[in-house]
């Protein structure tokens, strides 16, 4: 393994990466190279692109009047704490691997999940997902193992 993006060798994450061989006493460097380069470099046109859209319908100098919070609330809409009532949940969680709608195991789940309180439903989701709040216009398919 060396200094360039795993499966493109003509990818060099530092000058000169071909030759410089990851060894145990800079994989730390290369494991933080590689994310920036994966996190950063691969997505810079992309968030280019979202920023000359999304400033064409507000101006981006007109955000800094808000905290991040009221961004989040304008673009995703709502407020952070959504409604999971059983009615809910039924419409955006989909049993599978044999468990239906009707399934006593699935009811029990959903019963659960919709006591959860704010912090409880954000780690459920975060967890579930990678995500603190249900997709919007989404579903979440639930996979129930016995």
């Amino acid at each position: 393994m060396n200094f360039t993006l795993p499966g493109y060798n003509e990818i060099e994450l530092i000058e000169n990466g071909e030759d410089m061989p990851v060894t145990l006493s800079n994989l730390d460097q290369y494991v933080s190279i590689l994310a920036r380069y994966i996190l950063v470099e691969t997505l810079k046109s992309q968030t280019s692109a979202f920023r000359e859209g999304f400033d064409k319908v507000i101006p981006l100098q007109h955000l800094k009047m808000f905290e991040s919070h009221e961004i989040e609330a304008l673009v995703c809409g709502g407020s952070r704490d959504e409604d999971w009532d059983v009615k809910t949940l039924e419409n955006n969680f989909v049993p599978a691997h044999g468990y239906s709608a009707n399934s006593k195991s699935f009811k029990n789940f959903i019963e659960l999940v919709s006591s959860f309180n704010s912090e409880e439903k954000r780690i459920f989701l975060k967890f579930v997902t990678g995500a603190e709040r249900l997709p919007y216009g989404g579903r979440l398919i639930v996979r129930l193992k016995t």
